[in-house]
């Protein structure tokens, strides 16, 4: 059974404890938790939010994963979910499943290219991926990159650093848009859309000033099981600013932030482009994500699935 179509997916603290599951996997201490009070707001309230392109699989009246999919830019891509907990030939299932619910809602089209995010390289939902569907065209999306201890900060460098407080949703909105749009991935973000995700406690963030103009900012938070890890979420700045050591301080101090809070790991995901910005600062890579990309007709054809419009 496959649910779609819904603002609201049912079994919420289902899907928070897949996604934790998931992301846990490969490395433990890269793992995210999500309430699922976070996860409406992240997610399913965010204006980019689109019901009729989020999927929920189950089997046996439980949830076995979930997707997102995108239209951009000639591509669609899916990002899914599967249970890690599940016997194998019911995740492969699952994950078939979505794949050719996504050939299904692109059959107006088969110029198509499909880009499957298939998460750490060699991992778990890289492997089902690919046992499904052969290695496809592979793309490097990012790498994790572990932090130096302390990053010094550029004495020329201007910007005046303040915490995050309500009433910068705007600002952090704009340079989000300034410094992310030249992406393929790019989805603008809105005001309240940083309004929902800095109501969670575990995210911080820090803004960048030079002449009482927002420059950029810095967002980090708790992650992993076991082992205390830092996470930083968001760097972004505006690009008339960058190669001015804006960056460079907000990760100073994000960083010094973290280690005193206790964390003994520190890391971001980096796209291609940017690693060598990281390497120069002290940043070393331990591992890839990858993408894994099909034309359309590769995908799984329908199958004998029921669908169910939640909100039809």
């Amino acid at each position: 059974m496959l649910v779609t179509g819904t603002r609201r997916p049912p079994s919420i603290d289902a899907l928070c404890g897949i996604y934790s599951k998931a992301t846990a996997t490969d490395i433990p201490w890269i793992s995210e938790t999500m309430s699922s009070e976070e996860m409406i707001k992240w997610w399913f309230d965010a204006s980019w939010f689109e019901p009729d392109k989020f999927v929920t699989v189950y089997t046996m009246n439980r949830p076995a994963g979930f997707a997102f999919i995108w239209w951009k830019h000639g591509r669609i891509r899916i990002n899914p979910y599967i249970d890690p907990e599940l016997p194998i030939e019911i995740a492969v299932r699952a994950l078939e499943t979505m794949f050719s619910w996504t050939r299904y809602l692109a059959k107006t089209s088969n110029s198509y290219v499909v880009q499957v995010y298939a998460g750490p390289e060699h991992g778990y939902l890289h492997r089902l991926t690919t046992k499904i569907m052969g290695v496809g065209r592979y793309i490097i999306s990012s790498y994790i990159m572990v932090a130096p201890e302390h990053i010094p900060i550029d004495k020329e460098c201007r910007a005046q650093i303040q915490e995050y407080r309500k009433g910068m949703e705007k600002a952090i909105a704009e340079i989000y848009n300034d410094a992310f749009s030249i992406y393929s991935w790019f989805i603008p973000m809105k005001p309240g859309d940083v309004e929902k995700i800095y109501g969670s406690k575990r995210i911080k963030a820090l803004i960048a000033y030079i002449d009482d103009e927002p420059v950029g900012y810095v967002d980090f938070m708790s992650r992993g099981t076991g082992i205390r890890a830092g996470y930083i979420y968001t760097l972004a700045v505006k690009r008339k600013y960058q190669g001015h050591g804006v960056g460079r301080a907000l990760l100073s101090r994000a960083i010094e932030l973290l280690r005193k809070s206790g964390y003994s790991i520190v890391y971001l995901d980096a796209y291609s482009d940017v690693v060598g910005y990281y390497m120069g600062l002290g940043f070393r890579i331990i591992r890839r994500y990858v993408n894994l990309e099909y034309s359309i007709n590769m995908l799984p054809a329908s199958q004998a699935y029921m669908v169910i419009k939640q909100d039809a």
